[in-house]
């Protein structure tokens, strides 16, 4: 359900993690409707000041063993070699926000937060705003990406004005 709109979904927060690019204004479309289990994205992105975008192709597949959370392996269209193993950790429909994770080397997970962009619009306030001052107390799937993720200081990786703008 998570990836079935036809609408861009943006890459709100990740896990603080330096392999990770600096990347802001991460932006997903699927560029083509889904065939069974593949998916077919444009991603787009800052680095810097200068705007870039990449084809991919995910492939869903059910968990397997103690792990029953989807997975989904996405590689560049370009490089069919290398390419990323995500686990699909949590999806909330009512805030359209899901948590993908993938494992590090030394056994670390580090999460990333996307939601529809629709929905990524409507905000309660500043991250790092004082609760009081807030018109909720957490953002979809920030609750889940702490409990989860074990990630005290995430960075923002979508700004709704600064992308806006861009």
């Amino acid at each position: 359900q998570a990836l079935n709109t036809s609408q861009p979904i943006v890459l709100y927060f990740r896990s603080n993690w330096v392999q990770f690019k600096n990347w802001t204004c991460v932006m997903v479309t699927q560029y083509k409707y889904h065939e069974g289990n593949t998916y077919f994205f444009n991603q787009e992105y800052k680095d810097s000041n200068t705007r870039h975008h990449e084809r991919l192709i995910g492939t869903l597949e059910k968990g397997k063993g103690e792990d029953p959370n989807a997975i989904m392996r996405v590689r560049s269209v370009y490089n069919v070699e290398s390419g990323k193993k995500y686990t699909f950790q949590y999806w909330n429909h009512t805030e359209k926000c899901f948590i993908l994770s993938l494992r590090r080397n030394n056994g670390v997970l580090k999460c990333e937060v996307y939601q529809w962009q629709e929905n990524a619009e409507k905000r309660c306030g500043g991250m790092w705003d004082p609760p009081s001052q807030r018109q909720c107390i957490h953002r979809g799937c920030e609750y889940e990406f702490y409990n989860i993720c074990k990630d005290p200081v995430p960075v923002i990786v979508y700004d709704k004005y600064k992308c806006k703008a861009a």
